[in-house]
């Protein structure tokens, strides 16, 4: 059995989004929504986990909480890191991972991580 389709929230493409901008369209919507408050959470926690490692980069998500879905499993997320030396991708999913490996090594050992 396949897994029901939603809509997206937005139309198709790229769109720039602040850690505070998130809530409104990603969370306030959705009132009884248990999980989506949740989700966000842990992505705010993971940004400010890459912040304290000195990791700037870019944070692309998709999946079900980009989507209409009331109760989202988890956040599809890409790291997208740009380094002085070399060009790096994290793929993490579902958000809600242990993030040790990733605070325990330096951030020159940066994972690379997938759910699939």
């Amino acid at each position: 059995m396949s897994k029901p389709e939603f809509p997206h929230l937005l139309p198709a493409g790229f769109h720039r989004f602040t850690l505070d901008e998130l809530p409104a369209t990603f969370v306030e919507p959705f009132t009884y929504s248990q999980r989506r408050p949740m989700l966000l959470e842990g992505l705010r926690k993971f940004a400010v986990e890459l912040s304290a490692l000195g990791i700037k980069g870019e944070l692309w998500f998709d999946g079900s909480f980009v989507c209409e879905k009331n109760e989202p499993d988890d956040v599809d997320l890409v790291v997208i890191i740009v380094t002085f030396y070399r060009f790096e991708v994290i793929i993490c999913s579902p958000l809600d991972m242990e993030l040790s490996y990733l605070v325990q090594n330096s951030a020159s050992r940066l994972p690379f991580c997938s759910n699939q």
